[in-house]
């Protein structure tokens, strides 16, 4: 099937939970009717993968080769699968944002041609050499000298 039902989908995306109990009926099917039932599906539950923040990262769909609705049980388990999927997907991103900023602040550092100050109240001497940590003085600036010339 093409990318999915497009029209469920769409209402994914809008946040919203589409249960197609029968394809053969159902009007948000219609562009796609013939080619889901020569593939004997019959129903589908498609439940959109949303962050903390609501916004849509994909959906979870569920197919099934004869018409269907979602028990109380399906349904906990459907709350699990898109909770974990919208956990995991937000760590790589998470993780791959950091690794694009590290490799930022490493690549300006390194081609850097006298000094370069970063200032934050999370920063500590123990940031940029191996000394012990130590907050720095109220001004909370640390310099990183290069030695490129």
């Amino acid at each position: 099937i093409p990318y999915a039902d497009c029209a469920t989908l769409n209402l994914a995306f809008r946040r919203e939970q589409v249960i197609v109990e029968d394809i053969a009926t159902d009007p948000l099917w219609a562009d796609y009717r013939e080619l889901a039932l020569a593939h004997e599906l019959r129903a589908c539950w498609s439940t959109p993968i949303l962050d903390e923040q609501r916004r849509a990262l994909g959906t979870f769909a569920i197919y099934y080769r004869q018409p269907a609705r979602p028990t109380e049980l399906h349904q906990r388990c459907i709350d699990l699968a898109t909770h974990l999927a919208a956990t995991a997907i937000g760590k790589e991103r998470g993780e791959a944002a950091l690794r694009a900023s590290e490799t930022r602040y490493r690549t300006l550092v390194e081609h850097a041609a006298d000094a370069i100050f970063i200032a934050g109240a999370a920063i500590t001497p123990s940031s940029v050499t191996d000394e012990p940590t130590m907050p720095v003085a109220a001004a909370k600036i640390v310099a990183v000298i290069s030695t490129a010339r």
